[in-house]
């Protein structure tokens, strides 16, 4: 019979805590390893981004190279036949894709000479709007030929004209800072053909066209390349119905979309309605161009670049310059 003042001895259960420790030591590399894996699957698609960026900012590059080679490659620098394949490889838009749909190229070459210079303040618009209540008659029959609200043309005055002075229906800089959010007017040319989405009384319908009371917008027929200081032809083998009618009248646009191409400055200097056009608007006009605007579109992967370059193609030297260049 054990004696009840004798004391206890303790009972050490080792095995438990070295199952605690074991599960301790687990749940640390568990988290441990976690983390690792996380972190190195970060670390994969981040490299694999650098990569997939690397290989379309190169593509993209690549493709824009390609658009001077196809511009070089011209069968005829004499005049520009934007419908005839074999003349004009350029007009035809390129698209390229790899099995399986790991790389997109998308490459769209556009004549800028077939459009009027929005920043023309000679023929176009007038420099300073003070001196006149009237816009010049290029101007008016833009307004005309796309049946455009006096709110538009008059604006566009106010936004390339140096002056602080609100022409007609137009808006100066007091209008611009009303807006929510307020931004200047530029008093000055256009540097984006995308800035006239900022002026008064346009938007993106009368801008981009394509609706029955629209058909072609301001982009169709402006260019922001050119001006007083770059003076430059428009091609009429390229230009639009909408730009032939603004030229001259309806006849000539029917006339000149009856011939076309037009192969040289003598054929259409003999045409019907050439003699009965403005001289400045006559010496405006050619049957060959100089500038294109490239678009590209590269996807590799999840990854997109866009390039948005101005060449200037040069028949005297067949060479192909980069004026403008921009990558998004």
């Amino acid at each position: 019979m054990k004696d009840p003042e004798q004391p206890v001895k303790p009972v050490h259960n080792e095995a438990g805590i070295a199952l605690i420790l074991v599960l301790l030591v687990v749940g640390a590399l568990s988290a441990l390893l976690l983390d690792l894996n996380y972190t190195t699957r970060v670390n994969l698609h981040l490299a694999e981004n650098f990569r997939d960026q690397t290989r379309a900012s190169f593509l993209a590059r690549g493709t824009l190279e390609a658009a001077i080679a196809l511009l070089l490659e011209d069968e005829n620098f004499d005049f520009d036949d934007p419908e005839s394949p074999e003349d004009a490889i350029w007009a035809t838009p390129n698209v390229h894709e790899e099995e399986g749909g790991t790389i997109r190229i998308q490459l769209a070459i556009h004549d800028e000479d077939g459009k009027i210079s929005i920043n023309d303040t000679k023929n176009l618009f007038l420099k300073d709007s003070t001196r006149s209540t009237q816009l010049p008659p290029l101007a008016q029959n833009i307004k005309y030929v796309l049946a455009l609200e006096d709110t538009v043309m008059d604006s566009i005055q106010d936004w390339i004209d140096s002056d602080d002075e609100v022409f007609n229906f137009g808006a100066e800089n007091d209008y611009y800072q009303s807006l929510q959010p307020p931004y200047e007017i530029r008093n000055g040319k256009l540097w984006d053909l995308t800035e006239l989405c900022q002026i008064q009384g346009i938007n993106d319908t009368i801008y981009f066209g394509g609706t029955e009371e629209f058909p072609v917008g301001l982009s169709g027929i402006f260019t922001d390349i050119g001006g007083d200081d770059k003076k430059r032809k428009i091609n009429v083998n390229t230009a639009p119905y909408e730009v032939l009618a603004a030229l001259g009248d309806p006849a000539f646009a029917d006339e000149v979309e009856s011939l076309r191409p037009i192969e040289s400055l003598t054929d259409l200097k003999g045409l019907n309605d050439y003699g009965t056009l403005p001289k400045n608007i006559r010496e405006m006009l050619d049957v060959k161009s100089a500038y294109f605007s490239v678009d590209a579109k590269v996807k590799v992967n999840r990854i997109v670049k866009s390039v948005h370059a101005v060449l200037k193609r040069d028949p005297n030297n067949d060479s192909v310059n980069i004026v403008y260049w921009r990558e998004e």
